[in-house]
């Protein structure tokens, strides 16, 4: 353990671009956890967009009862 350590510090020593290697495993995992990203920020953008629809049908219909309340109005 304490040699593959130090192997490993004197690799990063001698490149400092080299320090953080990539398995297949780890772009997979980085790949999925920027899918799973990408895939919530839609859903809540397609959320979003519906209570802004649902508010503005709800103002649209309270302005219609108002105009039909103002007309009953001796």
């Amino acid at each position: 353990m304490a040699y593959s350590a130090t192997v490993s510090r004197a690799n990063s020593q001698r490149n400092p671009f080299m320090t953080f290697h990539l398995t297949a495993n780890g772009k997979l995992s980085c790949i999925v956890a920027l899918s799973l990203l990408l895939v919530t920020h839609i859903l809540f953008s397609y959320l979003q967009i519906l209570i802004n629809n649902l508010n503005n049908l709800n103002n649209l219909n309270n302005s219609r009862i108002r105009s039909v309340n103002s007309a009953l109005r001796p």
